[in-house]
């Protein structure tokens, strides 16, 4: 599945790789495992604690929504981890925690 400018995060060795030699970003509503790569791709991890499968998937469409206007200078795969913070935050400050996240990856992947 390809959403913008990133693809779906698929193959069972990218993911074991993300997880191992991943780096790491905390952020108020969602942590994220970055790695440098040859293309973007990325996976939403949401717990089922966070909710029932229509709030997962409401999740899932607005992650979507904010990664299809994302425009990297680096290719990275990324794994974002949700915590039950993200369903009390409004789109807005969801938009504003990616931009966050994304110009630190963009300056730790420069350095």
């Amino acid at each position: 599945m390809k959403f913008g400018f990133f693809q779906s995060l698929a193959q069972k060795e990218e993911k074991k790789t993300l997880n191992c030699k991943g780096f790491f970003i905390k952020s108020k509503s969602f942590h994220c495992k970055y790695l440098k790569q040859k293309e973007n791709k990325a996976i939403f991890i949401i717990k089922k604690k966070i909710g029932n499968s229509p709030t997962r998937n409401r999740i899932k469409r607005q992650i979507r929504a904010i990664l299809s206007k994302k425009q990297l200078n680096n290719a990275i795969h990324i794994m974002i981890i949700l915590k039950k913070e993200f369903l009390l935050t409004n789109f807005q400050q969801l938009v504003e925690e990616f931009d966050f996240v994304f110009n630190q990856i963009e300056k730790k992947i420069k350095h």
